[in-house]
């Protein structure tokens, strides 16, 4: 009951992230019901779909109302236990519970968010962060809640985060796919309180459970703020599953080319095999080496002006597009987009650096 929302729901989330990235869908259909009667029993105890009690985001150093961080993991787990009823084919529970998470939405959206009701007081680095990640932000909403903490990051807190453990990893996720990874590579890097390199500029050699150290107060051997080490994998290496993946089956790879760093070497031991990406550069000049697995394919997102300007090959450098294994191409903004079946490939693209 302390904890609430936000702790409970890790029993739909593993679910999830059991079958997304391992296949395993006998833990579905062994734990879907207590995840079923368990949100049967929140949704009975909020009738007005919006919860104001609960740990929100723990660690973090700014106050923020319950209300605005436990009701979107509250409308994320809906949409969770949703999905996990759509994959049993049960299918009016699913239809059920996504009714559910479009109530929370709207009661959140004219309580939280309703200017004439100046509910809106706490614009913290958490509140934006839990909006934007549990999908409740429409897209004006969403552009909104981004500046708004990208905003925070760089004036108020002079370049860092202020999120607790759940707020870091979401503002990590977020900011990268909104296209701010080069911001969150900069809060990453300082070395001034409160950040993962001031840990390391005060002796850390494991991550600590508070941003701030202590003598007897908190832990300095906590998993708590490691969800660095993911952001690493997935956005400076750029190896994700495909949001509908089951068993990593479906790949998606897209490398962000921060400035500061000039390579990166990345794999994962996925349970289809190695996902290798390692990419550097020159100035005007990417190479890029990738390995799908058998049984995958994979969506691959270079940084390019143009398709004319990607080549692949181990040794003789063709026109990607024409390359063997690659499937599909198209250009998206700035990326070359190539759709590719297990192997190994080399690719080299010019750009403009920009």
């Amino acid at each position: 009951q302390y904890c609430g929302v936000g702790w409970a729901m890790v029993h739909p989330v593993l679910q999830w992230q059991l079958l997304h990235y391992y296949g395993d869908r006998r833990v579905v259909e062994q734990q879907y019901e207590t995840s079923r009667r368990w949100l049967d029993l929140v949704a009975a105890a909020n009738p007005g779909h919006v919860i104001s009690d609960g740990l929100g985001d723990h660690e973090a150093l700014g106050a923020s109302p319950p209300e605005a961080l436990v009701t979107p993991m509250y409308f994320a787990s809906a949409q969770l236990v949703a999905r996990l009823a759509g994959v049993l084919g049960r299918e009016a529970e699913s239809a059920r519970y996504s009714a559910l998470a479009e109530n929370i939405r709207r009661a959140f959206t004219e309580r939280m968010q309703n200017p004439a009701a100046d509910r809106r007081t706490a614009n913290t680095q958490s509140v934006e962060a839990f909006a934007l990640a549990s999908g409740l932000l429409d897209p004006s909403g969403r552009t909104i809640a981004a500046r708004r903490l990208l905003d925070d990051i760089r004036g108020a807190q002079n370049g860092h985060l202020s999120t607790g453990i759940f707020g870091t990893k979401f503002a990590l996720d977020v900011l990268s796919a909104e296209g701010h990874a080069q911001e969150i590579f900069d809060v990453v890097r300082q070395d001034t309180y409160p950040g993962w390199a001031y840990m390391l500029a005060n002796g850390a050699t494991t991550l600590w459970e508070h941003w701030a150290p202590s003598d007897d107060t908190y832990s300095h051997n906590h998993p708590m703020f490691g969800s660095i080490s993911e952001w690493m994998f997935k956005w400076l290496g750029g190896i994700q599953p495909d949001p509908e993946a089951v068993g990593f089956d479906r790949i998606r790879i897209k490398p962000q080319l921060v400035d500061g760093i000039n390579w990166v070497r990345s794999s994962y031991r996925s349970v289809h095999g190695e996902i290798v990406s390692n990419w550097s550069r020159t100035e005007r000049t990417i190479e890029w080496q990738v390995t799908i697995p058998a049984n995958t394919t994979a969506t691959l997102f270079l940084r390019a002006d143009s398709l004319d300007q990607v080549q692949e090959g181990r040794t003789i450098l063709v026109p990607a597009r024409r390359a063997e294994g690659v499937r599909a191409a198209r250009l998206d903004g700035q990326y070359a987009v190539f759709t590719v079946g297990s192997g190994t490939y080399r690719f080299v693209a010019k750009w403009s650096g920009k």
